[in-house]
């Protein structure tokens, strides 16, 4: 048997079903090598155990006996078994967010993570991205082509920088690591070791950088991106190489060629906000369970209503009141009664500005 590709492509251990492939195929022994295409397929699947039994002569079944167990009743059973599924991953974290979040309101945190949705997940959707996981400082999402993956990246990137440019207050900085490989779906999450290695690339990203593995390098359109590669991380003991998207001296540091895609897709759900962007959270609900999103997201919706119809009561209160005034007490001071309805009204309307931002994040992910 020929060694393991993962010997000269570490990077290759993210594909534990590719490996288990080369090996039954080039097998020494003609006896012990699969004997037939089905038999490399159910390999590749997962469905064969990872060597052949050992021995002499041929295998024990014959092909026909294992299409038969395959058959009838424990067919349809492994039908429901979780596949595997080669897909790019994507992690971007927010950069010191424990800091930001111990020196700020509940109220100012939930407002940030709002503005920071709406800069990634439009490009998410733009890219044909599906956000797996979002909570906290950290989203997951998985992306059928690598170069749309590395694309995307870009373009949030290039969005965070435009939004810091205008912003007064605080800048808002994201690490964006990537990596291809062979995930499984459990209940609407995707579990597999190309997700422990995406984690570990992201350790060692500095902010505003986009870093991405050699497997997403191989297998990406490299004419669409510049990249430089940088030194190997340890993952396990094994050397992974690793490559930076390199930056621009612009205003944009990815060149905004990819966010102006994203504007330009965003366009509609900006005029169907907030309807968009709880519909975009349910679809995008994966780990999370779609049956929860829904209720999130109808308890948010409804949360926003009954705020925005008291806020609307409250003004329309303080008008009254205040034409009121004007005609009773025009040349002489209000009643008391009248001031104490005035401060209360004012503190109703303080406390929807307070709460408005906590129900708007939470149509967009579940919040800790």
């Amino acid at each position: 048997m020929i060694p393991s590709p993962a010997r000269d492509a570490p990077e290759l251990v993210g594909h534990p079903a590719l490996l288990r492939f080369v090996a039954r195929a080039t097998e020494k022994d003609r006896n012990l090598r699969a004997q037939t295409a089905a038999e490399l397929l159910d390999v590749l699947e997962g469905k064969a155990p990872a060597a052949p039994r050992t021995g002499g002569g041929a295998p024990a079944v014959t092909p026909g006996a294992a299409t038969a167990t395959r058959s009838g009743f424990l067919r349809s059973l492994s039908a429901t078994v979780p596949r595997a599924h080669g897909l790019t991953l994507l992690v971007a974290e927010i950069a010191d967010y424990a800091a930001l979040a111990a020196t700020r309101s509940r109220e100012e945190v939930a407002a940030l993570l709002t503005e920071h949705d709406h800069l990634v997940v439009p490009a998410l959707r733009a890219f044909r991205g599906r956000r797996v996981s979002s909570l906290g400082a950290s989203l997951l999402a998985a992306f059928p082509s690598p170069t749309d993956a590395v694309l995307c990246a870009m373009a949030i990137q290039d969005r965070l920088a435009a939004r810091n440019l205008r912003a007064d207050g605080d800048r808002l900085a994201v690490r964006i690591a990537m990596h291809l490989g062979e995930l499984r779906e459990e209940r609407g999450d995707l579990a597999g070791a190309a997700r422990d290695v995406a984690h570990a690339v992201l350790r060692v990203v500095a902010p505003g950088e986009v870093l991405l593995t050699r497997a997403v390098y191989l297998a990406m359109s490299r004419g669409e991106v510049r990249l430089e590669p940088l030194p190997p991380i340890d993952l396990a003991g094994e050397q992974l190489p690793v490559y930076r998207v390199e930056r621009t001296d612009g205003v944009a540091p990815y060149g905004g060629r990819e966010a102006a895609r994203v504007e330009d897709a965003v366009l509609l759900a900006r005029a169907l906000a907030p309807i968009a962007d709880g519909l975009s959270s349910i679809g995008d609900a994966a780990a999370e369970g779609h049956l929860r999103a829904t209720w999130r997201v109808v308890a948010a919706s409804s949360a926003l209503f009954g705020l925005r119809l008291l806020a609307g009561l409250a003004r329309v209160a303080l008008a009254l009141l205040g034409a009121l005034r004007f005609v009773g007490w025009r040349r002489r001071p209000p009643p008391l009664w009248m001031e104490r309805s005035v401060r209360r009204l004012g503190r109703t309307l303080e406390k929807v500005r307070l709460r408005r931002p906590i129900h708007r994040a939470s149509l967009l992910r579940p919040l800790t």
